[in-house]
This record gives structure tokens, C-alpha cells and sequence, in this order.
């Protein structure tokens, strides 16, 4: 089952445009997730979208240009391969 979306704040680095690299994830409670890893990264017609890595956990951000907002999800981690044969999950 995937996440629902919810509106966050987002620190990022914007040096060309604005929107190129997420830095902080801000969740609506106001925790702050500092972004460890962007694993992926990708352009829609509704703006960015990055495949990160904040406090320990996937999380799938995306920038809405038209209305300048920001949102993000908790991914699911699937099986990590070493351990998919046995059926236990990360």
C-alpha cells in the first residue's frame, strides 16, 4: 500500500533553478528530516520529483511548480535481496 501525500516544507539547494536538490524535508508536526541521499531524480509536467533518503527512511518528494507547493510520501522499503529468498523484510 502506498502513502498518502502530504504537504511538507523542503530546504533545498537551488543554484540554476529553484527546486534542484532537497536538503531538509520539514514534516507537517515540524520534524525536521535531513536528507542523507537523493537516489533519483526526475522531471514531470507538474514539476521535480526526487526519490530520497531523510532520517533513515525512503521518501518520495515532489515539487508542485503552478502551486508552489511541496509533498512528499514514506516509501515502502521493499525485501532487501539478501534476505528476499528467506521472506524477511528490511
Amino acid at each position: 500500500m502506498t502513502a498518502q501525500w502530504v504537504d511538507v516544507g523542503v530546504e533545498c539547494r537551488s543554484e540554476v533553478a529553484y527546486a534542484e536538490q532537497p536538503r531538509v524535508i520539514v514534516w507537517p508536526e515540524g520534524e525536521r528530516a535531513p536528507v542523507s541521499a537523493v537516489v533519483a531524480a526526475w522531471i514531470t509536467p507538474s514539476g521535480p520529483g526526487f526519490r530520497v533518503e531523510a532520517g533513515g527512511r525512503p521518501i518520495e518528494v515532489r515539487y508542485l511548480e503552478a502551486e508552489d507547493r511541496w509533498q512528499a510520501r514514506p516509501l515502502h522499503r521493499g525485501p532487501s535481496p539478501r534476505l528476499a529468498h528467506r521472506g524477511v523484510r528490511d
